[in-house]
């Protein structure tokens, strides 16, 4: 590997860099289709970015609208943050309707184009790389685009979700570049065409600014056309935004809320960071690598060879003044940028996304501006050399273990299962959401139905703040839901989400959600596999729903003749009221959640003859309880239940116990507590209430 002083070179040494650039393009992106072949998407945002596609597609840009009832991303404050990224998109997602129930494999049929898109992204970022390696080290630095992916997998698990910020990292590769070399125009364009394509366009404009101040402080000489060009191009890319202005209100959310209330949300596991051995084990291929070209520096020749950068340029004094400038831009642009997005890998490991093609380039940039090039000898730590080849040889022997055993992972994850069964489950779907269903689903999972099922609508999609920010209440109802912490699921989806579907990834929810609902009567399912889907139905005979408040003055039990006398339970009023199964103590106690230990009571009277299926019942109650025939103890619960029908207890009442009908009915007491605190994992903290379910049910 050598390098040289760069220059403009002559037609033939163009042509063949340009075919040299083409060629890894095409390899790359035929090894990266050749992966995706046939296989689900790994990342669940790239169903929601293809969904976008569409939508721009079926309704154009401007007009383009998410199904969604309680997100930021809705009808009426909708802005696509990622705009120019998703315009890239449109021409995989030609000639797919938003109607999955006319045809259901639609959805599967995007995906699989959404997958050579992807396959583009990344042939466009190793190559991008291998461009710039190659400008620091000579035409062997072309491989080391390939050899960045393959020897960091944290980084390839980066690149295999089609997501905007791999339209990002090669602009801001490229926008570094332009502004070492002094192409502020070009520069201008790169700027407007990141902001209007990936949400985080401060990231660029930040960091441009701190080589404004950089060189500015360096030189004594403020490049002011830089600092102006920069502007001019983010206010382009501001300004012209098809949703200009709520696309600033967007941007504020996410960008300056996120990481005030990220502690309080359910956010994706990307925000964190990854553990220091990790990061070494993940990365050690790699950092062989780059510890060897830098043992193999040595001083360049007065003359370069002849296939390194610049080698056929005339010299003179002040070009090679302007020439030394450059360079030294370059390093100082690369590895300023290395070490900010290198610190912010430590915090939250998606920017490995940046860190490390960055930090690749500046280690190479860095070598080139201290007028080094690579030799064909390593040196060892102490004295001696071995062979350059060798030592990347040994190199890549050290991240081949970690890229197979990561590969293998990537199968897994990716496989559509025997017979395409994930791509059936997909559509099927699609097929069980009748047009218009109001679906109440996670954030995390409704990207697929998006893509699936379009014809349904949906809470929020690809970020929890988006719904926390303006519905607060609705996101927390919907997250203790899907927790699996909510006592009656079924009413709250119907009210507060305003729902008349669930639908949810059953291996990404808890166990006993599923459990929860399925043995619930208001639960029609529609699908079930590795989703379930399920409509919400009314079930008004399934519970036992009539029930009078005991007061504290009455006592336990109550009395035949005090019964009447005792304030009644609250129920709703249509049309909720169809859907109510559960007794909810928080309505007797005025709507208040129930403290540690508080305990509600109720009674009813119950005919002394009375159908079988009425004295035949499953009592679900979420904390201790206690129950009573008439004066007698006939069940006493210590354990927290947590109101889960699934895990209810039979209780058989006996038939009249009164001598003489004319006597009155039998009264049935339930005093039921709230939750242990120990309990708290499996039910929403102050709940307090049961289900009693007749036997027909």
């Amino acid at each position: 590997m050598t390098s040289g002083a760069d220059g403009d070179a002559p037609p033939a040494g163009d042509r063949r860099r340009i075919g040299a650039a083409a060629l890894l393009f095409l390899l790359t992106f035929a090894g990266a289709a050749l992966l995706f072949h046939g296989r689900s998407l790994y990342d669940s945002d790239a169903y929601y970015h293809l969904a976008i596609a569409r939508q721009f597609v079926e309704d154009g840009v401007r007009d383009a609208r998410l199904p969604l009832r309680a997100s930021l991303l809705g009808p009426d404050t909708f802005a696509d943050k990622e705009a120019f990224f998703h315009v890239l998109l449109m021409p995989f997602a030609w000639g797919d309707g938003l109607d999955a129930a006319v045809d259901p494999a639609a959805g599967t049929r995007l995906m699989h184009r959404g997958a050579i898109a992807l396959a583009l992204f990344i042939a466009a970022i190793v190559t991008v790389i291998g461009v710039l390696a190659r400008r620091a080290i000579g035409p062997w630095g072309l491989l080391l685009g390939p050899a960045t992916v393959l020897l960091s997998t944290d980084l390839a698990w980066r690149l295999v979700r089609l997501r905007a910020e791999l339209l990002s990292l090669p602009l801001l590769l490229i926008a570094l570049a332009l502004a070492a070399s002094g192409r502020v125009r070009w520069l201008a364009l790169v700027v407007a065409v990141y902001t209007l394509g990936y949400t985080a366009f401060h990231a660029l404009v930040g960091l441009l600014g701190l080589l404004f101040v950089l060189w500015a402080w360096r030189t004594g000489r403020p490049p002011w056309r830089l600092a102006l060009y920069v502007a001019l191009g983010a206010a382009a890319g501001l300004l012209l935004h098809p949703h200009f202005p709520d696309n600033l209100t967007l941007w504020i959310v996410q960008n300056v809320q996120f990481f005030a209330e990220k502690g309080q949300l359910d956010v994706g596991t990307e925000i964190r960071p990854l553990r220091s051995d990790v990061i070494l084990m993940v990365h050690l291929g790699l950092i062989a690598l780059l510890v060897s070209l830098v043992r193999a520096a040595v001083p360049a020749s007065d003359a370069p060879p002849s296939d390194a950068p610049g080698a056929d340029a005339p010299a003179d004094a002040s070009g090679d003044a302007a020439a030394r400038e450059i360079e030294l831009r370059y390093a100082e642009a690369f590895t300023l940028a290395a070490l900010i997005f290198g610190a912010l890998y430590l915090l939250m490991s998606r920017f490995v996304l940046y860190a490390v093609p960055l930090t690749v380039l500046a280690t190479l940039f860095q070598l080139r501006a201290r007028g080094l090039r690579i030799g064909a000898w390593a040196r060892l730590p102490g004295r001696g050399a071995v062979p350059l080849a060798l030592a990347l040889a040994l190199a890549l022997a050290l991240g081949a273990p970690e890229l197979v055993r990561q590969h293998a992972r990537f199968l897994t994850r990716t496989d559509p299962g025997p017979e395409q069964a994930r791509f059936v489950d997909r559509e099927q779907v699609g097929a069980a959401l009748p047009a218009g269903a109001r679906v109440a689903a996670p954030w995390r999972q409704t990207p697929i139905y998006l893509l699936w099922a379009p014809q349904a609508s949906y809470l929020n999609v690809l970020d929890p703040l988006f719904m926390a920010h303006g519905h607060p209440t609705i996101y927390d109802a919907q997250r203790a839901l899907f927790d699996g912490r909510d006592p009656d699921p079924v009413l709250t989806a119907a009210t507060v989400l305003a729902s008349d579907h669930l639908a949810y990834g059953v291996p990404s929810q808890p166990a006993a959600l599923t459990a929860r609902l399925v043995a619930d009567p208001r639960i029609a399912v529609r699908h079930r596999a590795s989703n379930l889907v399920a409509a919400l139905r009314p079930a008004p005979d399934a519970f036992v729903l009539d029930w009078r408040l005991v007061t504290a003055a009455t006592g336990l039990p109550p009395s035949r003749d005090a019964l009447a006398a005792l304030p009644r339970y609250p129920r709703l009023a249509a049309p909720s009221g169809a859907l109510e199964g559960y007794v909810d103590g928080r309505r007797a106690l005025g709507g208040a959640a129930a403290s540690a230990g508080q305990c509600v009571a109720f009674a009813r009277a119950v005919p002394p003859v009375a159908d079988g299926d009425d004295r035949l019942l499953t009592l679900a109650p979420v904390g201790p309880t206690t129950v009573w025939w008439n004066t007698r103890v006939v069940l006493r619960l210590d354990a927290s239940l947590g109101a889960h029908l699934d895990a209810g207890v039979a209780l058989a009442l006996p038939f009249a116990e009164a001598a003489d009908p004319a006597d009155g009915a039998d009264v049935l007491t339930i005093a039921t507590c709230a939750a242990s605190p120990s309990a708290a994992s499996t039910v929403v903290d102050g709940a307090i209430g049961f289900y009693l379910l007749r036997a027909s049910s």
